[in-house]
């Protein structure tokens, strides 16, 4: 089942990689623009995690996985609160005479990126929302799910918004593909 989607990812490596040799700056292919997670590095980090979680087979390494991704999501949240409400460690500002703006970038100091991160922080916790049994876990998912979905929306980008809604649509299809109760749904 992996294999696939593997080779997908193979296929993406390679042509960053051609894409690399073929530009006009090697360290912005390789890194990104500054303050732009979009380079080859990036693209390595991706397939890495994809790799990692489509290996594994266990349940109670799901769940490990699951919280792992909740706990970063929680502190790139609470990050991300402080630099919304206060302005401080954050370089993304709007100031005019009428209106203030600060927008939240995490601890990756990216807004684009803390989008991604949130947006499969949102689809981990839609996730345990099915898969989890307890009432205090399923209680700290729904929280869980309000904070990333509040936070990215301060992004203030299309990657934020379409994230949110992927994710649901990704909590939806695992509450049915899990057979959980169909309460989940309401939730």
């Amino acid at each position: 089942r992996a294999l696939i989607p593997a080779a997908a990812m193979g296929v993406t490596l390679i042509w960053a990689v051609i894409s690399m040799i073929n530009s006009y700056d090697y360290f912005v292919s390789l890194n990104g623009y500054p303050g732009r997670g979009e380079g080859l590095l990036t693209l390595i980090f991706y397939a890495g995690f994809f790799i990692t979680a489509a290996s594994i087979k266990t349940d109670k390494a799901r769940k490990t996985l699951l919280c792992g991704i909740l706990i970063n999501g929680m502190l790139n949240s609470i990050v991300g609160l402080v630099q919304i409400f206060t302005g401080y460690l954050s370089d993304y500002k709007y100031v005019s005479l009428q209106l203030e703006i600060n927008a939240a970038s995490g601890v990756s100091h990216s807004p684009l990126f803390l989008a991604m991160v949130l947006s499969i922080s949102i689809a981990a916790a839609m996730s345990g929302l099915a898969l989890f049994e307890g009432k205090k876990s399923k209680i700290l998912c729904i929280v869980s799910i309000c904070l990333f979905s509040f936070v990215n929306m301060f992004t203030y980008s299309f990657v934020g918004i379409c994230g949110t809604v992927l994710a649901v649509i990704i909590g939806i299809i695992m509450i049915i593909a899990a057979k959980a109760p169909k309460i989940n749904l309401l939730s």
